[in-house]
């Protein structure tokens, strides 16, 4: 056989090959030609009497044997491998054809870009036969551990001894290793001929089995979830099980961790070395879906969700000149410890470089200062912004703060609502930092004396980042607060905020009326503009007209008409909002209530057949409506109008991970001081989080404290006579309501959120 390497042909004058095709049929002959980037190959029978055109799609295997001389092992960049989890010549992989037929063997060339691979025997004494696999031929493909490898971990053999074998064997590529081990007196054919079982067994071990075995899975459950891979059997069965929750993530990675022989670490909670993260790039270990967790000497320890991912660890060690290791661990935790790790150290890279840059200035005169940007690289800046900037996407913060002060720049995130100092940069750099990120929103950096609007859009990673820039002059400079929205993320479900289901069955009926105003209120972070979009993207809405005034739009809405309000060119919510009217409506949100004409035209829509929702900024349900009278809305329009109210707030929620939680031990006591617990209460556990890498001191996202306030006929009464608020409150109670308080409590019983939350934002 000649190769051409370039097209992946071979020229074959003398190769006895027997074809078998995927419905059982089978011919023998000689190939006249063999290229995988032509449609077909050419065989002829042996009496050379009939010639065939074979295509790809309808072969299962092509069985060359080495009869005459004319047959050579083909050269590595001949036969090469498409879309196949094999990456590395010399593996040990079990075939699984589409009719279920498996066949093991060693694969011998796997580049990217054709058609098949070829595979050799597993008996190293046998060198005459050669099977090339179409990948449509293929439905999977298993990969077992370097022989080498195999029999170091299984005590047979010694790395030493191991790496000269390795380095005699690079002189002849044509012996396999086991050959050459008996043949240097390393060890023994039966030694080599256990490790080769071993092989066998790790690489046919299947994941269902282990499971079952393990206890996770029983055997009918297995059966279940392999009888709904049959219908769909583009899914690997771990996806399946995860689909219907029958393993966890952190199963199914001990799994693989058990039939690759590989060590399991969970990345989340593991002390990841900044040193070895420093060793690749984010990009790289974004792309090949590993972190590296620790480094010794000549040795660089990668985390791996995928045990055949070989691309990885073949980069790392041609580009490092280390000896790679792998450990397991899940997807999820994986990607986590990528943002996490590679955000930091770069940040505090661009830190120091650009304090080195400073430092020669400090002194100087004014003059000389302001020409300070000039001397800082351009991208140095770009790329501390940058950081700042994913880094607060990394952390989930909702705001960044840069607030001078009179020696240094203090950069502060807002996570879960806590404003947390992460940095501290040198007074220099401010100015240089300021500038850059009003360029970002398109502000007058000549301007300093007065405040200023900007917004700019990022993309970080996958995600589109909209922000939203503020600057505020103090004495010892501007301070930049940016609010980070993530116009990717999809709006949050009614379900997911945290309302009970109770509530929500309340809150579905009046969003399905067909006209009317539905009130969201709190202060000002309270989420209300979340729960606004949640409700718009309820099914009930479908096949409606929606306009929106908003200021601003900070989601963007499918089959939503947005409308951002412009107050320099007059465009305000009044005037706004009393133009949709005429654009035939069936729903309508207004961001907020801010003024006495807005309330006025919104109570107009909401009488005219509209339904309206807004937002109003009150401390509860009860005082929205005598905020509504302040406003100059007579009391019968309101009680005509206004369907329920939700007053809300958002509270920290404990994290989930079991490492983290903890009981409360205090949590009664401080309830019971503040005459805050109830009979039902006593003897319940409460819990906490101690803190972990998955959280900020043992908190993770948060969920909405609410009230809910439906106005019923007893309640519209209350308003047309003009009753205080606490009467309304005692009567919105006696049908149904949960005060602010009391929902905080029960989300505390229910382990959602603290006692120490309650304390901190709820009770009044």
């Amino acid at each position: 056989m000649v190769a051409n390497p370039d097209t992946g042909s071979a020229v074959i004058t003398s190769n006895k090959v027997v074809v078998r095709f995927l419905d059982g049929r089978m011919i023998k002959g000689r190939v006249l030609s063999f290229n995988q980037q032509n449609p077909v190959i050419k065989v002829e029978s042996i009496d050379r009497s009939t010639s065939y055109d074979l295509k790809w799609d309808d072969l299962k295997a092509v069985f060359f044997v080495r009869e005459f001389e004319g047959l050579a092992r083909p050269a590595d960049e001949s036969v090469q491998l498409q879309a196949s989890p094999v990456s590395s010549v010399g593996r040990h992989v079990q075939v699984e054809f589409v009719d279920g037929e498996v066949i093991q063997g060693y694969a011998e060339a796997l580049k990217t870009g054709l058609r098949g691979f070829f595979i050799s025997p597993l008996n190293w004494r046998d060198n005459n036969l050669r099977i090339f696999v179409p990948k449509t031929a293929v439905k999977s493909v298993r990969v077992a551990p370097k022989l080498g490898e195999t029999m170091v971990k299984e005590g047979m053999l010694r790395k030493e001894d191991l790496s000269e074998v390795l380095e005699k064997q690079q002189q002849d590529r044509e012996r396999k290793l086991g050959g050459v081990l008996v043949q240097e007196g390393v060890t023994s054919a039966e030694e080599v001929e256990r490790a080769l079982k071993v092989q066998k067994t790790v690489v046919g071990q299947k994941i269902g089995e282990i499971l079952v075995q393990a206890g996770v899975l029983t055997r009918e459950d297995l059966e279940r979830a392999l009888s709904a891979q049959k219908e769909n059997r583009s899914k690997k069965l771990g996806q399946i099980l995860l689909e219907m929750n029958l393993a966890t993530t952190e199963s199914l990675a001990l799994a693989l961790a058990l039939k690759y022989r590989l060590p399991y670490v969970d990345v989340s909670i593991y002390p990841v070395d900044p040193v070895a993260v420093a060793t690749v790039k984010e990009e790289v270990a974004r792309r090949l879906q590993f972190i590296p967790i620790n480094k010794t000497r000549d040795t660089l320890t990668i985390a791996i969700a995928d045990p055949i991912n070989f691309a990885a660890k073949d980069y790392i060690q041609s580009t490092t000149g280390l000896n790679i290791k792998e450990v397991l661990s899940t997807p999820e935790s994986i990607e986590e410890a990528v943002k996490q790790y590679f955000g930091a150290p770069a940040l505090d890279d661009e830190i120091q470089r650009l304090s080195e840059v400073v430092a020669a200035e400090k002194g100087e005169t004014d003059d000389k200062m302001a020409d300070l940007i000039q001397q800082v690289e351009e991208a140095s800046i770009v790329k501390l912004v940058n950081g700042i900037i994913r880094m607060a996407v990394a952390k989930r913060a909702s705001d960044i703060h840069i607030n001078p002060e009179r020696r240094s720049t203090v950069i502060s995130y807002r996570i879960d609502g806590i404003l947390r100092q992460e940095k501290a940069i040198d007074e220099y750099i401010h100015p240089i930092l300021i500038s850059r990120i009003k360029i970002m929103g398109n502000m007058n950096i000549a301007e300093r004396r007065l405040p200023q609007d900007g917004r700019a859009r990022l993309r970080v990673g996958e995600k589109l980042i909209d922000l939203r820039i503020s600057s505020l002059p103090t004495i010892w400079g501007e301070s930049i607060v940016i609010r980070v929205l993530e116009k990717s993320a999809s709006v949050i479900g009614l379900e997911e905020l945290g309302f009970f289901p109770d509530d929500l069955t309340v809150v579905r009926t009046l969003i399905s009326r067909p006209y009317g105003m539905l009130l969201i209120t709190g202060p000002t972070g309270s989420g209300k503009s979340t729960t606004v979009y949640s409700l718009l993207q309820e099914p009930v809405f479908k096949g409606k007209n929606i306009i929106t005034i908003e200021d601003p739009v900070e989601y963007e809405l499918p089959t939503v008409n947005q409308i951002q309000v412009k107050p320099h060119i007059n465009l305000t919510f009044a005037k706004a909002l009393r133009q949709i009217l005429r654009h035939d409506p069936d729903v309508i949100m207004v961001g907020e209530i801010r003024d006495a004409e807005t309330a006025r035209i919104a109570i107009q829509a909401a009488l005219t057949g509209h339904l309206l929702i807004s937002t109003l900024h009150t401390n509860n349900a009860p005082e929205t409506l005598s905020r509504l009278m302040d406003m100059g809305i007579e009391p019968y329009l309101i009680s005509s109008t206004v369907l329920g109210i939700i007053s809300q707030r958002l509270a920290r929620t404990i994290c989930k991970s079991p490492e983290c939680r903890r009981e409360d031990t205090k949590a009664l006591e401080s309830l019971a001081a503040a005459s805050l617990a109830p009979e039902e209460y006593q003897g319940h556990t409460f819990y906490k989080g101690k803190g972990c890498k998955d959280c900020s001191d043992g908190y993770r996202g948060r969920t909405i404290i609410y009230e809910l306030m439906r106005i019923n006929e007893p309640i519209k009464r209350a308003i047309v006579e003009k009753r205080s608020s606490e009467e309304i409150r005692t009567l919105a109670r006696a049908n149904g309501m949960r005060t602010m308080a009391e929902t905080a409590l029960l989300k505390a019983k229910k382990g959602i959120t603290s006692v120490e939350e309650v304390f901190t934002n709820l009770i009044e």
